[in-house]
């Protein structure tokens, strides 16, 4: 008896299988058809159903799917664990699965089991055809810095470079909101869901809804406390490392080799912050400088501002001022030039366009660290897909960085709002 099995490996034999007898009445099994999943008391001829585990109809997004919430009961879920060089091993299968209640019956339960070990087997292969047009839920952290406007836009060109759907909702920082979005966008029926976090811990509930729903998470920029499937970043303790050690350096260039470096810090227990700030503070360890910690200014500028208006006041003799990132940075030179202090030097992170212009073409902001967003945000998508795909992608997805001094700034392309930063990722 001939088999055929087509590309998006639907079995053509309406003999091999016989399913009705066997489905439960409260969850019929679905047949796989051209158009949408059907019942099987309503299965056409020539049309065979293919059993899989939940995890499969999200890899096959175009393809009809089954329930996430109806988990069928039979061994043969676990298909995928097979090695499919054994695929032609019909004893083995037979071995395997021939007690299933649902290959037991059949006239050939070896063959069934073959075939739909095959079955799977041309899914999985024809998964990254398959994982085009996809809906996609990002749920950021917020959108008061450049970075993450930069980040979202980045996400949003690769996700429609490629045809899919990205769902973007802004936390605002509010955590309770953030929960709330999480929940909105697995609702909607996304394919993956990518989260870059208000706080790590606080979403568990959010994460632990979304591994009920069957809907793999990602995280970006930020990783959190719970079980997610890649987190796609850069290295903030090696970003804040990069730019203390290069701060030093500046200031012992000048003949400075003591005395205080205030720190502008980011959010209160982001992983961000305390990534830069154990970064710094390696940096600046043993070197004869002071770090006085200075407010959570949450990244942006205008608090940065006011923060260091009174930093400024209550330290007078500060040597240098290092922010977790350029934007507060910016806006802590901006109150040291307007007290005439161009003697306190400056540094950042991210790589912020503003920032390298001010180092290539002035003495007092020394450094930061690379950390283009926009091709972070890019990254995101591309392992979104490698995921959906069903590839294995790491468990840190390095996006890379490198310090910007005035050695090196001019050959860093910086004519967009951050400086570009892409090596090969995938």
């Amino acid at each position: 008896m001939k088999q055929r099995l087509d590309a998006r490996g639907l079995i053509h034999d309406r003999n091999l299988l016989k399913t009705d007898k066997h489905a439960p009445p409260e969850r019929p099994w679905c047949v796989l058809t051209r158009k949408a999943t059907e019942p099987a008391s309503r299965r056409a001829p020539r049309r065979v159903a293919v059993a899989r585990r939940p995890r499969i109809a999200h890899l096959c997004p175009t393809v009809a799917q089954l329930s996430v919430d109806n988990p069928p009961v039979s061994n043969y879920l676990k298909l995928t664990n097979v090695k499919y060089n054994h695929i032609c091993d019909l004893r083995e299968a037979n071995n395997k699965f021939g007690d299933d209640p649902m290959v037991k019956g059949t006239a050939h339960p070896a063959r069934f089991v073959s075939i739909t070990l095959i079955a799977v087997a041309a899914l999985t292969a024809t998964s990254a055809t398959y994982a085009k047009g996809l809906k996609i839920g990002f749920s950021q952290v917020t959108l008061q810095s450049p970075f993450y406007v930069q980040l979202k836009e980045g996400a949003q060109a690769a996700a429609a470079a490629d045809g899919d759907e990205l769902i973007f909702l802004d936390a605002n920082g509010d955590v309770t909101k953030q929960n709330n979005d999480i929940q909105d966008l697995l609702t909607r029926k996304v394919n993956v869901l990518i989260v870059d976090p208000v706080n790590p811990d606080a979403i568990a509930p959010s994460l632990e809804a979304a591994q009920r729903a069957h809907v793999p998470v990602i995280t970006v920029d930020r990783n959190v406390h719970g079980n997610v499937v890649a987190y796609i970043g850069r290295d903030n303790v090696k970003m804040g490392e990069l730019s203390g050690k290069a701060l030093v350096a500046a200031l012992k260039k000048k003949g400075v080799t003591s005395g205080k470096i205030i720190e502008i810090q980011g959010d209160a227990g982001g992983t961000v912050m305390m990534d830069r700030r154990k970064g710094f503070h390696e940096a600046v360890e043993g070197t004869g400088f002071k770090i006085v910690e200075g407010p959570y200014s949450e990244y942006i500028r205008a608090n940065a501002v006011t923060a260091m208006q009174d930093l400024l006041q209550a330290n007078p003799d500060l040597k240098a001022v290092v922010a977790h990132n350029d934007d507060m940075a910016l806006g802590a030179m901006q109150v040291l030039q307007e007290a005439n202090r161009k003697d306190v030097l400056v540094a950042g992170v991210d790589g912020l366009s503003e920032a390298l212009n001010a180092t290539e073409n002035g003495n007092q902001y020394v450094s930061t660290s690379l950390n283009d967003p926009r091709y972070l945000g890019d990254i995101t998508i591309q392992t979104a897909r490698e995921v959906v795909a069903g590839r294995k992608v790491p468990a840190f997805v390095d996006a890379g960085t490198e310090a910007v001094t005035k050695d090196n700034v001019k050959q860093i392309k910086h004519d967009g709002l951050f400086g570009e930063y892409r090596p090969k990722v995938f």
